[in-house]
């Protein structure tokens, strides 16, 4: 009997060694898995709201070249990269993003109205037809600030800062003497 026990505690060790040796790279691989994921999104959140930032430009652009005629180049809108992160990455964003597009869709329209106006009399806007341009980008401007306050809640939920990592970026490096 005394033979049986002192075998045991190898055939722990061999056993424990064994599954080590077996389960430890595949969490390990997992682990990598999990967070080149969160990275991959991480890096598609960057290009959505860069996208929106350019999306901004755009309608600025388009603003200044019907309104303003100034000569700029019009450039394809940015409407297709921002619908394929949107539906492929973040559909949970959806409804945010749609209250933004009724709004810039809102301006769109007045602007080509007030171009077509303009076009028609060959006369600039009145007083009143620049007032509801005005009051349609504001209202466009103000879909935006919320949607871009929304993303910036939801980065905070989504990615959070870790503090060791912030730390170790010298981020705080007085206290680090």
């Amino acid at each position: 009997m005394s033979d049986n026990t002192s075998l045991m505690p190898y055939l722990v060790t061999f056993i424990g060694g064994l599954v080590s040796g077996l389960i430890g790279p595949l969490v390990l691989a997992w682990r990598k898995d999990k967070s080149e994921e969160k990275n991959k999104r991480r890096e598609k959140y960057e290009q959505f709201v860069t996208t929106l930032y350019e999306n901004d430009h755009w309608i600025k652009t388009i603003s200044r070249i019907k309104i303003e005629k100034s000569g700029e180049t019009e450039l394809p809108p940015p409407h297709a990269k921002l619908e394929a992160l949107l539906h492929v990455y973040f559909p949970d964003l959806d409804e945010t993003i749609s209250h933004l597009i009724r709004a810039v869709d809102r301006y769109l329209a007045m602007i080509h109205i007030k171009e077509v106006q303009m076009r028609s009399t060959t006369r600039p806007l009145s007083a009143q037809d620049q007032e509801d341009l005005n009051n349609s980008e504001r209202e466009y401007s103000r879909s935006l600030v919320e949607c871009l306050d929304i993303l910036r809640q939801y980065a905070k939920k989504e990615f959070p800062i870790n503090k060791t990592n912030e730390s170790s970026k010298g981020t705080n490096r007085i206290s680090n003497y």
